[in-house]
């Protein structure tokens, strides 16, 4: 009994993290006039900030809540703290105001950052209609 104790107490007293792969779609800056954003948020990455209006958020791979991304986001002060190679995330840092992204990378529930994938322009089709 004691042994099935000392094994079960370290589990118990962790906090369950579950890791989500996520798409993120929206504006660098502000969305253009006419499209409601899910969200206002703050991309931070070497040291810098950029303002990012979230149109979707979608989960491809995982088993989370749909709104836990920016819920945990929310805890954060909005923040959203990326990590990736330079060459991924060029794409952030050249992008105009205004510029179309879709996001993708890794997640743990809980924290306020995100392992970047892939950044790339998104598709003019995959605008969201006004809300």
């Amino acid at each position: 009994m004691l042994a099935t104790s000392l094994c079960a107490g370290p589990r118990a007293d962790a906090a369950i993290i579950w890791r989500a792969n996520w798409r993120l779609e929206g504006y660098v800056g502000q969305a253009p006039a006419g499209i409601t954003p899910d969200a206002h948020i703050v991309l931070q990455y070497a040291g810098k900030d950029y303002p990012f209006d979230v149109t979707k958020t979608v989960v491809t791979a995982g088993r989370v809540p749909k709104g836990q991304l920016l819920g945990d986001i929310e805890h954060h002060q909005m923040k959203l703290q990326l990590h990736g190679t330079a060459k991924t995330l060029a794409v952030l840092r050249k992008a105009s105001p205004g510029a179309n992204l879709l996001i993708s990378g890794h997640h743990d529930t809980g924290s306020g950052e995100m392992h970047v994938t892939k950044i790339s322009g998104a598709p003019t089709d995959s605008v969201p209609p006004a809300k």
